[in-house]
């Protein structure tokens, strides 16, 4: 619509999309249990206090299973800035899980407001609306969906910031929402679609039981067959073979005076959109329709959000779409072949272009799924990695509950509506990797992110996956990268699972690039002689690709593990190897490990020889210790044929150590010459390991 003049007017939109969230899940922080204690640790926690006339301001407090996730705005001189957020993700007992933050600097800000802006006059709601009217909504051209409010726009390229007025319109031709940010002039400084594609109120009453006919999920999908020969669309003509894949189920529907209709607290059938198809109704609460009838695509949608919702609940979330119903028009657009979801009206328009969207059920899962994550996490559907998420948690989502009925070509997302001569559809099971497999393009990108879902649900199961990842979308934020949502999914598995699925998850992550492959040797250490002590660290990536070794020294226990045991017998550096069997890299990092004796030198009386013991076993040094007064001593070390291999002079009492590791199993003798006494002699025994 106002590309053009946007395009003009604002050459940072796309540097702006290009800024990515913050993210902290290392905080120990604990009793935030309501948002005024939220909002003062925030105030602590960024520093307010060195910030001229900065402010946060709770726009959104969203409970799910796991905990509470607050949603604030950043102000500045009581304005918001756009887009300028930070989101607390806390359990029940008010432990913080992350902090995601995407907020700007005021102080740099505020050179710049004092010079371009030394007075502001903030505008009433009818200046505001008199502006928008005037520049945006034309001859009845737009409809204004969210109330319009001054906020400032912050042009990062040119170091510019602009006081504009914010607003949510949709076109009354196309229905779909855009949010645009305007100055008082009329100037057009951002503009971006809010709705969301799924490629490039109600008369109290009491719900009732119908019956209708739908596909589950799809003719293809239930049919077991492939689009081409008799499965195809024939401009939604009555295919004898696909109607007969469709499957009488019941309705929750709504009766009133003496009218079935397709309405229940969790959607409504309506029209919104052209062609002007009103939904249909029944007398005797049957919905029974062949594809060809304008019936079935309202009835197949009906059933399959209602199924979706009320298997949500069951896994625990009772206000996830439960309490908020969903306006739905399923012959809209025109006859394009699109279909997408408006966040302001909570409604989704479903095309006719092609095979019509709402007869398959992952088009309708999908558009519905985009509803989900606007409840849980609103206003935050904003930078081009953000969106591609989106896109592939529909993605998933509309999977899992189709291969609730069959397995069969599951990894053709669009199962029905694509993979035909309409258009490609998309797949989840690709090897796309992170990052370089990101796209322009959100649905390119959004495969990467939905087939390693995919993996994740045929790790763990559908109820398994599906609550991690439904749990996931309270913790979504505005410019978050994929990397950033894999580590949503390993926090909420944490909170909620107590971690049991970490190690498949942080494998498959791995695999797909969303986590940095960094190996931990553990901490160096000063010990002593004998002590036993393990190496290592438990947070170690896992997976059945990996191959872990340790070198650098014997190790009692555990050598194939993270975290193996071994016995202090000498200054030592461990050098922990790991190597992804997949990819053929090896991974290395050392922990250094220093040992002393420990012992009061004062209880040294005569010549003593330690650590034999270790020695005996097949590893350690053999160690010589001397009483204080000790002067003028020589070491010879001769082997059972009396080969002298090793020989040691020094004047003072300072201990030796024979280097063990070089020698082989068998039998020694260590002669000890020094002032105190005639030469002493150990017979000394190396095993084999």
């Amino acid at each position: 619509m106002f590309a053009t003049q946007a395009q003009k007017n604002n050459p940072v939109q796309e540097t702006m999309k290009e800024r990515t969230t913050q993210t902290n899940y290392q905080i120990d922080k604990t009793g935030l249990t309501d948002k005024t204690a939220v909002e003062n640790y925030l105030v602590e926690h960024f520093e307010l206090a060195l910030l001229p006339e900065t402010s946060f301001n709770l726009l959104h407090e969203k409970k799910s299973p796991i905990g509470t996730h607050y949603t604030f705005e950043q102000r500045y001189k009581n304005i918001p800035l756009l887009h300028a957020m930070v989101k607390v993700n806390v359990t029940k007992a008010g432990k913080v899980i992350s902090i995601s933050d995407f907020l700007y600097d005021t102080k740099a800000i505020n050179g710049t407001v004092s010079m371009r802006s030394q007075k502001i006059v903030p505008l009433s709601q009818e200046q505001l609306n008199r502006i928008v009217i005037n520049n945006l909504l034309g001859e009845g051209d737009f409809v204004v969906v969210k109330e319009a409010q001054e906020v400032w726009f912050v042009e990062e390229a040119n170091d510019v910031v602009t006081v504009g007025i914010n607003v949510h319109i949709e076109s009354t031709q196309t229905h779909q929402e855009l949010e645009v940010v305007i100055a008082q002039d009329g100037t057009i400084l951002y503009e971006q679609e809010t709705s969301v594609h799924f490629c490039n109120p109600v008369d109290s009453t009491d719900n009732d039981l119908a019956t209708g006919m739908v596909f589950l999920p799809d003719p293809l999908t239930s049919s077991e067959e492939y689009y081409g020969g008799n499965y195809v669309d024939q401009n939604d003509g009555n295919v004898g073979v696909i109607n007969g894949q469709r499957v009488t189920v019941d309705l929750n529907v709504t009766f009133q005076e003496g009218i079935y209709k397709l309405t229940n607290d969790y959607v409504s059938i309506v029209e919104l959109s052209n062609p002007d198809i009103p939904a249909v109704t029944s007398t005797n609460g049957e919905f029974n329709y062949l594809r060809q009838e304008s019936g079935f695509e309202d009835v197949n949608a009906f059933y399959h959000i209602t199924a979706i919702q009320d298997y949500i609940q069951s896994l625990g979330f009772d206000d996830l779409g439960a309490n908020d119903q969903l306006l739905v028009d399923t012959h809209a657009l025109d006859g394009a072949d699109n279909s997408f979801f408006n966040p302001s009206s909570f409604s989704v328009v479903f095309g006719e272009g092609g095979v019509d969207d709402a007869e398959d059920a992952d088009v309708v899962i999908h558009e519905y799924t985009h509803g989900l994550s606007a409840l849980a996490a609103p206003g935050t559907n904003i930078g081009s990695e953000r969106q591609a998420i989106d896109e592939a948690l529909g993605d998933y989502l509309a999977t899992s509950y189709s291969r609730s009925f069959s397995d069969f070509g599951w990894e053709r997302m669009f199962s029905w509506d694509g993979h035909n001569e309409y258009w490609p559809g998309r797949r989840v099971d690709t090897d796309k990797h992170y990052p370089e497999d990101v796209e322009s393009n959100i649905y390119g990108t959004a495969e990467i992110y939905s087939s390693v879902l995919m993996e994740i649900w045929e790790a763990l199961g559908r109820e398994t996956a599906d609550c991690l990842i439904l749990n996931s979308l309270y913790f979504l934020s505005p410019n978050m990268t994929l990397a950033d949502a894999a580590q949503t999914i390993l926090a909420v598995d944490d909170n909620l699972k107590n971690g049991e699925n970490k190690a498949i998850l942080q494998s498959l992550f791995q695999k797909r690039g969303f986590l940095t492959f960094i190996v931990d040797a553990g901490v160096d250490q000063s010990v002593c002689l004998g002590d036993t002590l393990m190496l290592g660290s438990a947070d170690n990536l896992v997976g059945d690709h990996l191959e872990i070794t340790w070198s650098g020294g014997f190790v009692v226990e555990g050598a194939d593990t993270y975290e193996p045991t071994i016995i202090a017998d000498g200054d030592k550096v461990y050098t922990l190897s790991v190597e992804d069997t997949g990819t053929g890299e090896v991974y290395t990092d050392d922990v250094n490990i220093q040992v002393s004796t420990c012992v009061d030198p004062d209880q040294i009386t005569e010549i003593e020889l330690r650590n034999t013991e270790a020695f005996a076993g097949g590893f350690g040094n053999p160690i010589l210790l001397f009483p204080e007064n000790t002067e003028n001593v020589t070491v010879q070390l001769v082997d059972a044929q009396g080969r002298v291999l090793f020989t040691k002079t020094q004047a003072s009492n300072a201990e030796i150590r024979i280097d063990g590791d070089i020698l082989p199993a068998g039998i020694y003798i260590l002669e000890v010459d020094s002032n105190l006494e005639e030469k002493k002699v150990f017979k000394i025994m190396k095993g084999g390991r």
